[in-house]
């Protein structure tokens, strides 16, 4: 008789976009005796449905390793606390290098706009007089931008030498084409200072960053309800043992142990009242805020707060069995579904640096076969990379679902 499929929550981190999303899903699938696999980038997240006598965590974990990202398995007391500081050092760490980008990414843009805009330069900068040193500034501006950003680089080359390529991939290659022509303009300068590209680049890498670090902020905010859940769980309860007190870790609190709670103590468990009576506030279950009148024999739900009285509760559902854990079980399996035009949208991404790579190659080869000048043909090509770095869909989309 074939075993049910069994489910597996998988941390998911090095992903950058929707498209990498799409290919954990692809390596995930793969794998003999998955029956589904379902990838949530905004919260890099993996729910995985397995048949158990084909397929085990060891092997999954295999699998989005191999493709070049690193997994840990989820199990149900995970610390979510310390998911929410890793998040918050991963914002932190964003916005720093945001800032950083930016603060060479204004002055880059404002020296390469002037001669456009008519403003004048000094006599050492200006392009007129000292093309040379006009353009060299430029690329001083650019380099720390591009270090700011390194991570594109080094996450979407490797991407694309996986023949996986991802937004990163599409940034990497951008930029990079851009720079690089701007560097080879350089020896020529003193003939044509249209030919520099410096301030595309930085721009691109400081408002990605900056998307980035948006999204980044928008994780932290969707871990907030199951943080806030969490909250309502005590780690430590009042034990009562041949009428002695002994206050002991919540793990150790099994069915059937009598508990004491205490006025404005958190119920820390599933119990019926054994001894004593007490209001209590239920709000976290039904949302009203009136205390409701407990006596013995009425049942009480771990996470509900004791509001004046002293009693005594014995256990009936810890860990797993408990309300408590059943709502917070819910909202996490909430959160990593997918909506359709979230499937939809990860089907698009993971198409769309392909195609735009596709695009900008028999872009360059026709300009090439119709008798164009070399810096024409690099330009069109660049023009195209360029203009499709934002990869504004498998970006927004996520977020918006999210939000």
């Amino acid at each position: 008789m074939e075993q049910p499929l069994q489910v597996i929550n998988l941390d998911i981190q090095g992903m950058t976009c929707a498209g990498c999303a799409n290919s954990v899903e692809k390596a995930l699938g793969n794998v003999n005796g998955v029956g589904s696999a379902e990838v949530n980038f905004a919260l890099n997240r993996a729910s995985v449905h397995f048949n158990p006598e084909f397929a085990n965590s060891s092997q999954l974990l295999s699998a989005v390793e191999n493709a070049g990202f690193n997994a840990r398995r989820l199990k149900e007391n995970d610390d979510f606390a310390e998911l929410s500081e890793q998040s918050e050092e991963e914002y932190l760490k964003l916005r720093g290098r945001m800032k950083f980008a930016l603060g060479f990414s204004v002055p880059l843009v404002l020296l390469a706009m002037a001669p456009m805009l008519g403003f004048s330069l000094p006599v050492l900068l200006s392009p007129e007089t000292k093309p040379l040193n006009y353009g060299i500034i430029q690329l001083l501006l650019v380099l720390p931008v591009l270090w700011a950003g390194r991570d594109f680089y080094t996450k979407g080359f490797f991407a694309f030498s996986r023949w996986s390529p991802n937004m990163d991939t599409l940034i990497a290659i951008g930029t990079s084409a851009a720079v690089g022509f701007s560097v080879w303009n350089l020896t020529g300068i003193s003939q044509n200072i249209e030919g520099l590209y410096f301030e595309t680049a930085g721009v691109i890498i400081s408002l990605i960053l900056l998307g980035k670090s948006l999204e980044s902020k928008s994780r932290i905010r969707a871990s907030e309800a199951i943080n806030s859940l969490l909250k309502l769980r005590p780690k430590e309860a009042v034990l009562i043992h041949d009428g002695k007190e002994s206050s002991i870790p919540i793990d150790l609190v099994h069915s059937g142990d009598i508990l004491r709670i205490r006025p404005g103590s958190i119920i820390p468990v599933d119990g019926v009242i054994a001894e004593g009576s007490s209001y209590v506030d239920e709000s976290m279950l039904t949302g009203e805020a009136v205390p409701v009148k407990k006596t013995i024999g009425a049942e009480v739900t771990g996470g509900t707060s004791n509001t004046n009285g002293v009693m005594d509760i014995r256990v009936i559902r810890v860990g797993a069995q408990t309300v408590l854990s059943s709502i917070i079980r819910m909202v996490e399996n909430a959160q990593l579904a997918k909506a359709p035009v979230s499937r939809m949208a990860d089907k698009v991404a993971g198409v769309f640096v392909p195609i735009v790579l596709i695009i900008a190659a028999v872009s360059g080869i026709l300009w090439w076969v119709s008798g164009a000048e070399t810096n024409d043909i690099l330009r069109y090509t660049i023009a195209v990379l360029v203009i499709a770095c934002p990869c504004a869909l498998g970006l927004a989309t996520p977020i918006a679902i999210l939000v």
